[in-house]
C-alpha cells in the first residue's frame, strides 16, 4: 500500500509539473470569452490527454452559462467534479463525455451440495471515462473459496479505483495471500477499459481464457501465469486490446471451460453466438456449460460486457 501510494503521489507530481503548450490558444480564447461574459477566470488549464479542462473561476457562477461557453468554443463538455478553495473561488473541472458506454451481463450456478458460490464477479466505474470488470475463482467451492475470491475482488477495487499501478496493486494482493499460513489461491480475470479510446487493459492470472466476440469471430486471450498466492513473485499475463462498439468480452470461470470437451468445442460454440444484449450470451453459455456437465461439479460463473456507441 505504501508503494502504491507512493507510485501515486509522484505520478501526480509528474503531471502537474508538466507544461503544455498545444491548447495555449483555446486557453486563451476561453477565458477571454468567459471575461466578456462577466465570468471571472484567473487560471484555466487544458488536459488533453485525460480530455479534461480545469477552469478556477471567482465570485458566484452561473455554471449552465459557463458548460455553455465551454462546449460552443471547445467541444462539448459536462461538469465532472468541484474543488472549493474559499468561499471567493473555486475550481471547476469539465470532463468530455466518453463516445463508447457498456452494458453488463452475468449468469451462474452454485456447485451442487454447496449454499455459496467460491466465484465473485465485480463492474466497477474508476472514473468518467474507465470501467473495471473482473471476476475471481477460488480454489475449490463454498464459503471458503467464496471468502479467498471476495477479498481478492475487494483488493483489487479499492486499489484500482484509488487509480495505483497495475503492477503494484497484484503483487500487493498476492503477497497479502501468500504469506497466509492457509492455501489460498485465486484464479482472476482483469479487464481496465477506456470508453473514450476503446483500449483495454486484460490481466490474467491463472484463469481460462478470455474471450472478445467481434462480428461472429472470436479472440481469444490465454493466461500462461499460475493463480494468485502460489508463489511471492507474481508474473500476469498482460495484454492490450482495441475494442470497438459491437463488441463482446466474456470471462468465464473454469466451471465453465471444463464442461466442455476441449477448447476447440469450446471455441466452436462462442463462434455460433449472436450476441445482441450481455445478458443473452451469459445465459445461453451456462445453459450449454450446464447440459454437457449433466451435473454442476463446480462453480459456474459468465461475465459479460458489450461496448457500444453512445447516441
Amino acid at each position: 500500500q505504501a508503494r502504491g501510494v507512493a507510485e501515486v503521489m509522484k505520478n501526480c507530481a509528474v503531471e502537474l509539473s508538466r507544461s503544455s503548450r498545444e491548447y495555449t490558444e483555446l486557453e486563451t480564447a476561453l477565458k477571454n470569452k468567459l471575461s466578456t461574459d462577466g465570468i471571472a477566470c484567473p487560471e484555466l488549464y487544458i488536459d488533453g490527454e485525460n480530455m479534461e479542462i480545469l477552469a478556477v473561476i471567482c465570485g458566484r457562477v452561473n455554471l449552465k452559462a459557463v458548460t455553455n461557453i465551454i462546449s460552443e468554443t471547445a467541444n462539448k463538455y459536462l461538469l465532472k467534479d468541484k474543488l472549493s478553495y474559499d468561499d471567493e473561488k473555486s475550481c471547476f473541472i469539465f470532463s468530455a463525455p466518453p463516445r463508447l458506454d457498456a452494458a453488463f451481463g452475468v449468469a451462474y450456478a452454485i456447485k451442487s451440495g454447496e449454499n455459496v458460490s467460491g466465484d465473485t464477479h465485480s463492474v466497477i466505474k474508476i472514473n468518467e471515462h474507465s470501467f473495471l470488470m473482473a471476476l475471481s475463482d477460488g480454489m475449490g467451492s463454498g464459503v471458503y473459496a467464496k471468502k479467498v475470491s471476495a477479498t481478492a475482488i475487494s483488493l483489487i477495487e479499492a486499489f484500482y479505483r484509488a487509480e495505483m499501478p497495475e503492477g503494484t496493486v497484484l503483487n500487493t494482493i498476492n503477497k497479502l495471500l501468500s504469506f497466509n499460513r492457509d492455501e489460498r489461491f485465486t484464479c482472476i480475470d482483469i479487464a481496465a477499459v477506456n470508453l473514450s479510446s476503446g483500449m483495454a487493459d486484460f490481466v490474467k492470472i491463472g484463469s481460462p481464457a478470455g474471450i472478445i466476440i467481434r462480428e461472429g469471430e472470436i479472440k481469444v486471450l490465454e493466461s500462461q501465469s499460475l493463480p494468485l498466492g502460489i508463489l511471492e513473485n507474481l508474473r500476469p499475463t498482460v495484454c492490450t486490446e482495441q475494442l470497438r462498439a459491437g463488441d463482446v468480452v466474456v470471462f468465464m470461470s473454469d466451471g465453465i471451460t471444463s464442461a466442455f470437451s476441449s477448447s476447440t468445442e469450446l471455441y466452436e460454440y462462442l463462434q455460433t453466438l449472436k450476441p445482441l444484449n450481455p445478458q443473452n450470451p451469459a445465459d445461453t453459455i451456462l445453459i450449454a456449460a450446464k447440459e454437457r456437465a449433466k451435473t454442476v461439479d463446480d462453480d459456474m460463473t459468465v461475465l459479460c460486457t458489450r461496448i457500444f456507441e453512445k447516441t
